[in-house]
């Protein structure tokens, strides 16, 4: 006869149970911040909140809807402090570097849709405008005869 082996839970155990947890202790990383007078950083957080490494974040972002945006809020308060850092004129790039971590982009989007009628444009003016020279020049030695 079988035994029943009771199944055991592989990995390490989880640090939030739910997303409220995550943002409570969010809270607290933005009091303790106050306390020692230090800037928010991503890394400082991430500490805070007992994660090892970005991507640890990154997984529980992924469990579920609700700890996503839960996550996101986080990263939304931390914008928020980068943002205001740039718009004071603080840091030099460090603000643009930062939002970069949080989801930000920074390109430059070239819209080519337009080009080809664009370039057919330019081609019927030249072309109009050859033909106008040709005729002022013909015109020209005309009169000249």
């Amino acid at each position: 006869m079988s035994k029943k082996v009771a199944k055991r839970k592989v990995g390490r155990p989880l640090l939030y149970e739910t997303p409220e947890e995550i943002l409570a202790k969010f809270e607290d990383y933005k009091k303790h911040i106050i306390e020692i007078r230090e800037p928010p950083t991503l890394s400082g957080m991430r500490i805070y909140l007992g994660f090892n490494s970005r991507q640890s974040i990154l997984n529980y972002q992924e469990r579920s809807p609700e700890f996503f945006d839960a996550i996101k809020r986080v990263w939304l308060e931390l914008g928020k402090h980068y943002e205001i850092m740039g718009q004071q004129g603080k840091g030099g790039n460090f603000p643009i570097f930062a939002l970069k971590q949080v989801g930000w982009t920074d390109r430059r989007e070239v819209r080519h849709e337009n080009m080809s009628k664009s370039i057919g444009v330019v081609k019927i003016m030249l072309e109009d405008n050859r033909k106008e020279i040709q005729t002022k020049i013909e015109d020209e030695l005309q009169s000249k005869k």
